[in-house]
This record gives C-alpha cells, structure tokens and sequence, in this order.
C-alpha cells in the first residue's frame, strides 16, 4: 500500500506540475490574444482613417474634374470667340481694302481734275492774254 500511496503522489505532484504548465500556457495565449485584440483595434482604426482619406481625395477628385470641365467650358467659349473675332477682322481687313482701292481711284481722279484745272487755268491765262493783247 505505500508504494500505491507513493505512486499516487508522484502522479500527483506530475499532475499539478502539468495544471501549472497548462495555466501558464492559458496565460501566455490569453496575453497573445489581448495584444492581438490591441492590433485589430489600432488596424481598424487606422482602415477607418484610410477610408476617410480616400472619401476626401475622391471629393477632391470630383471637385478637380468640374473644375477642368468648366475649365474646358471657358476654353470653347473663348475659342469660339476667337473664330467670330477672326471672321470680325477678315471682313474688317477686306472693308479696309475695299476703302483703300476707293481712296486711291479718287486720289486718281483728284490728280486728274487737278491736271485738268491746271490745263483750264493755263487756257485761261492764255486768252486772257490773247485778250490783252487785242485790246491794246
């Protein structure tokens, strides 16, 4: 019988060495998990800061593209304008030719009636001598 009670002891003393590995086993897993909690929390915090920073750059995005869609609104208008301001200036620049072209044939024609005065005025100074002369 005391070898049965010595065995019991052993297996006793084993058994307890064993609960006391066990329970440190449950509190080092129970660390891990309480540190691995911490980290999906910090994870998910910063998931969540990841999420608000796209919402804002996608915002940011958005209002970029209707900047450069009016941006480009402005630019056709302002281009169109060009064209009527070019159209504007072709026929101004045709009407300015047209004028020059007038302005030389009556420049043309006023050296001509001038040729034509001086003609008269010598014709005049003529007969006026000639009436001179028969006068005297």
């Amino acid at each position: 019988e005391k070898s049965s009670i010595s065995t019991k002891e052993a297996q006793i003393t084993e058994l307890q060495g064993n609960a006391a590995k066990t329970e440190a086993k449950v509190y080092e897993l129970q660390s891990a998990s309480s540190f691995k909690d911490t980290q999906i929390v910090e994870l998910q915090t910063s998931s969540s800061n990841k999420d608000f920073r796209i919402t804002e750059l996608r915002n940011e995005s958005s209002s970029k593209d209707d900047k450069i869609a009016e941006l480009q609104s402005v630019t056709a208008a302002r281009e169109t304008q060009i064209s009527e301001l070019q159209a504007i200036s072709t026929n101004k620049d045709t009407k300015i030719a047209g004028l020059e072209a007038v302005s030389a044939e009556k420049e043309a024609k006023i050296a001509d009636l001038q040729t034509t005065s001086s003609h008269k005025d010598a014709q005049i100074a003529e007969l006026q001598a000639a009436a001179a002369k028969r006068e005297a």
